[in-house]
């Protein structure tokens, strides 16, 4: 890569973080019952999740997290990085200030504007990679099928905002939970089934997969891109699954851990909220069928509709011209794989919101922008195409409000 390309790319990069500031602007229609408004200054709110509150408590007390007090010890990675970089700057002496909040239990506590900030920088870094990586996404894109280099230019923009400017990042940005995971999960996943053919060697294999297993403890979701390195191309298939698998069962091994040293682990998205066991709970009583309908129905409703749409035409578009446009050397077989299995994962989870479902959503939206790429990158229209979702995704994100939950 050219120095100016890369320069070009950070200040694409930049900007795109410093348009979240819009969304300190927001007005909210309401508030939602597990959630909090609060003024961080003149005419600025942010929406703090209830589960938010968790996550301030085990940046200022980390050992929740290992005595089982904390309700996402399955995640742990997300507050003990932000707990590291509030020490740091308490170190360093970074002024600070605190505000007592109206908890949803009746009681009031106190927050730290500094551990706000530490869990907003781990905010930002993951939606930094995540743009970073669907820059990458498009370059390759790019090149492999010679689009021109307006369109090329045009595509990394549109992939870019695809995955930043949306209703998750409206939200969630500024609001101390796992949530943006859900937008580096699908654009990460990409890349990686893009770059199979380069992990020939062993230290790009080992890395990623140890970031991934990094990724799984900050959002356990993560751990289904496992599946993407099974098909590398990197000795025996065999080889590749032992190394996967073993690396994998650090995080399975990690509450066990926890317990043999003493400490305390609890589940509460297992034990209170049935996630993936309540198939075996209707299995249990006889009710497999009808629980199957009934949260089927609940997850197809936290599906966006808008997307849905730019999905079904782009898939009838290239069926009604599949013997025509078929696109060789594209890798059908891990994309087809990893999305089943991305899909009906987050069905399993038995717990639906739309800021769960639209990670997968938004990785079929991103196959269909690269399929569109590959079939038709040189062509006006595709161009006209670029630019009519780039306003369209602006204009979503600056006026309207997306979930709040």
């Amino acid at each position: 890569m050219t120095l100016n390309y890369l320069r070009r790319e950070y200040l694409l990069v930049g900007f795109l973080m410093m348009i979240q500031v819009l969304s300190l602007f927001r007005n909210y229609p309401y508030v939602p019952s597990c959630s909090r408004l609060v003024e961080i200054g003149p005419w600025i709110e942010v929406l703090v999740n209830c589960d938010s509150s968790v996550f301030f408590k085990d940046v200022e007390e980390p050992m929740r997290l290992i005595n089982g007090i904390s309700d996402y010890q399955d995640r742990p990675l997300y507050a003990a990085v932000a707990a590291i970089l509030l020490l740091i700057m308490r170190v360093i002496g970074i002024p600070e200030s605190t505000q007592v909040i109206l908890g949803n239990s009746g009681s009031y506590s106190e927050y730290s504007s500094s551990t706000y900030i530490a869990l907003i920088l781990v905010n930002s870094f993951i939606l930094m990679v995540s743009i970073v990586l669907a820059l990458r996404v498009a370059n390759i894109i790019a090149k492999k099928y010679s689009i021109n280099a307006i369109n090329s230019l045009l595509l990394r923009l549109s992939v870019a905002l695809l995955v930043t400017l949306n209703e998750v990042s409206k939200t969630f940005f500024w609001t101390p939970h796992t949530q943006i995971p859900n937008l580096l999960l699908p654009i990460y996943a990409l890349y990686l089934i893009l770059t199979l053919q380069q992990m020939e060697q062993h230290y790009r294999f080992y890395a990623h997969n140890i970031f991934v297993l990094a990724l799984t403890f900050v959002y356990p979701l993560m751990g289904i891109l496992f599946l993407i390195l099974l098909f590398a191309q990197y000795r025996s298939f065999i080889y590749r699954f032992t190394v996967s698998a073993s690396i994998a069962s650090l995080f399975i091994l990690y509450p066990i851990a926890i317990e043999v040293f003493g400490g305390t682990f609890r589940s509460v998205t297992v034990s209170e909220y049935r996630q993936f066991v309540w198939i075996w709970d209707f299995l249990r009583d006889d009710q497999l069928i009808d629980g199957l309908y009934s949260f089927f129905q609940s997850f197809l409703g936290t599906i966006s509709w808008t997307p849905s749409v730019f999905v079904l035409s782009v898939v009838i578009l290239l069926l009604f011209n599949r013997n025509r446009y078929y696109v060789k050397e594209f890798p059908y077989i891990p994309i087809f794989a990893f999305g089943i299995t991305y899909f009906f994962t987050t069905f399993a989870i038995g717990f639906y919101a739309r800021r769960l479902t639209y990670g997968s959503l938004l990785f079929f939206v991103l196959i269909c922008q690269l399929l569109l790429a590959a079939h038709f990158g040189n062509k006006g229209w595709f161009r006209v195409l670029l630019i009519g979702q780039s306003f369209f995704l602006i204009g979503s994100f600056a006026f309207t409000n997306g979930p709040l939950v």
